[in-house]
């Protein structure tokens, strides 16, 4: 009781923090940079979802198993995906804090997040690797931390699965913002590299990321990793997905 109360004695008074969403002052003992309120407006994926990507589909496309129509057609290569919640309003700007601000400690309440979609929405049963999407090494130092390997290592700690690191990406492609899905396919060809196959033989992997967009970046190492590693199954799982359109 007395330990958590000085910590918080000492950041209000050393290391003062304000909220990234509404810029109030925070005090809380893990030093959070998100006041109890905006935490509480971060909202999950309400609409039925895709049983494979996880988008949200249209009212009358509620069954367990229904599809959208790129799942339907076979566009992924990933077998399910799972988001928290919409990229959008609050969520979006603590993920964008996180991300591009440097403040690492949302890593807490992310990797909550993650954890508990994973709990309400199981992936396959009996997980054996949990695969962190890398970054090439001139946008890690750009921002300074890996910041899905820290949201990796916190749901690991949570799960007791353990984190898979032989997956790198070789190539600084560009930025993926504005391409069309064509594009965005060439701009990430070739761009991972498999460097340690031989213990993803037949194992159950979760492909874990911040945010998935259209899916192309997952869909790649997911190819990978079915043609390279020989997985028996590839999730992918994510802080928020982008969701603009029903599909």
């Amino acid at each position: 009781m007395w330990k958590g109360f000085f910590r918080c004695l000492a950041q209000a008074t050393l290391f003062p923090e304000t909220c990234v969403a509404c810029e109030s002052w925070v005090v809380n003992r893990d030093f959070i940079p998100l006041c109890p309120a905006c935490s509480q407006l971060v909202a999950p994926i309400r609409h039925p979802t895709c049983c494979v990507c996880g988008i949200p589909l249209p009212g009358n496309l509620s069954a367990p198993l229904a599809e959208c129509r790129s799942c339907h057609s076979g566009t992924f290569s990933f077998h399910q995906a799972r988001a928290f919640g919409p990229f959008e309003k609050t969520l979006a700007q603590i993920i964008r804090a996180y991300k591009f601000a440097g403040r690492k400690r949302l890593s807490i309440p992310l990797a909550g997040l993650l954890l508990r979609i994973f709990q309400e929405k199981p992936l396959e049963n009996g997980i054996d690797w949990i695969i962190p999407v890398p970054s090439h090494i001139d946008r890690l130092q750009e921002r300074g931390f890996d910041h899905v390997r820290l949201l990796a290592e916190r749901f690991a700690r949570s799960t007791g699965i353990p984190i898979f690191t032989s997956l790198k990406r070789h190539i600084a492609t560009s930025p993926q913002v504005g391409l069309s899905m064509k594009e965005r396919r060439r701009n990430l060809r070739g761009a991972f590299r498999l460097n340690d196959q031989s213990q993803l033989f037949k194992r159950r992997v979760i492909l874990l990321d911040d945010v998935m967009t259209t899916g192309t970046t997952a869909n790649e190492i997911s190819r990978l990793l079915l043609r390279q590693g020989h997985v028996s199954f590839v999730g992918v799982l994510t802080v928020a997905r982008a969701c603009r359109r029903f599909t």
